[in-house]
Order: C-alpha cells, then structure tokens, then sequence
C-alpha cells in the first residue's frame, strides 16, 4: 500500500519564529513564544478545503503561515487572511 508524502513539519524554532512575526505576539517573552509554538500543531489545506463550518465549537487560533484563507457564509466574505495574520475561530460563535 502507498502512502502520499506528507509535508514537512515545522520544526520548533521555526515556530517560534512565526509568531515572532504575528503583531499580537511580537511582545511576547521568548520563553512563553517557546510554550506556544509547542503546543502548536501544523494544519495544511487544499485549495477550497474548508477549516470549519459555520456553527461548530470555536476554541481555536489559526496562523495564516503561507496562501490565504477566505472566511465566508456562502457568498458573504467576511475576510481574506494572509500570511502573518491570524483567525480565532471563537469569532463564529453567535
């Protein structure tokens, strides 16, 4: 059985060093950017591939690391998120 080559994991220091570059951590102590990163996890999407769907359990904050995300309810765009930007799915919750 074949399996697809899967992407490269972001190794921690490169973690660290994204959200180094994300305006809301870039004040944050290296040892809590460390804490972070270690707790992070790399998501990795197919173009039109959906994150989440509206009214599901918003608890997550997502680094747009490379492309963009659009955020939309069928034909309303709520945003287009780009490298360096961040999404925190909570703000779906009605």
């Amino acid at each position: 059985m074949e399996s697809s080559p899967r992407p490269p994991q972001v190794n921690l220091n490169d973690r660290v060093d994204i959200l180094k570059n994300v305006s809301i951590f870039a004040q944050t102590e290296a040892n809590t950017l460390q804490e972070i990163a270690a707790s992070m996890r790399e998501v990795s999407l197919k173009p039109e591939q959906n994150l989440f769907k509206k009214g599901s359990e918003g608890k997550e904050m997502y680094v747009i690391v490379e492309g963009a995300v659009r955020v939309h309810d069928g034909n309303y765009v709520f945003a287009v998120l780009r490298q360096g930007q961040v999404w925190d799915d909570s703000s779906l919750e009605s």
